[in-house]
């Protein structure tokens, strides 16, 4: 289900499947990924009142999940203008895609880590980052 209420990033609320065992739910179709070559997962942590991020790319997505803890994605359209931000809570979990061009940042607002499972349309190349410092939010350190 894609929320319209936010114009610049993808968000995706998904089905949550859950009996005795646990839940299950799906973060990421190859159907919605803009390139059939796989790029790259990784996960990162937010420590509590810490921003991480404050970049953009100029040609890759990234899709972003909390898996742990609460904080706050804000993004910034570079070619608009335009900001959004976006509450994630891993109890209540959206699959967030950021296109090229739009500059984000994450801060945790909890009392626990923030982690983040994420992808990115490419794998990351030392010689090629395509990762441009972009200040969207004020980083407290």
């Amino acid at each position: 289900m894609l929320d319209q209420s936010l114009k610049i990033i993808s968000v995706v609320r998904p089905k949550i499947h859950t009996d005795s065992r646990g839940r299950l739910f799906e973060v990421l179709r190859g159907s919605v990924l803009t390139s059939r070559a796989f790029g790259q997962i990784y996960v990162f942590t937010a420590y509590p009142g810490q921003v991480k991020g404050n970049h953009v790319h100029s040609r890759k997505w990234e899709y972003f999940l909390a898996v742990r803890g609460k904080g706050v994605l804000s993004v910034l359209d570079l070619r608009s203008g335009r900001r959004e931000s976006l509450d994630l809570d891993a109890d209540v979990p959206l699959v967030v895609g950021v296109p090229p061009n739009v500059a984000h940042a994450f801060r945790n607002n909890g009392p626990e880590d923030l982690v983040i499972v994420a992808y990115i349309s490419e794998e990351f190349d030392a010689s090629d980052p395509d990762t441009t410092a972009a200040p969207v939010l004020e980083d407290p350190t």
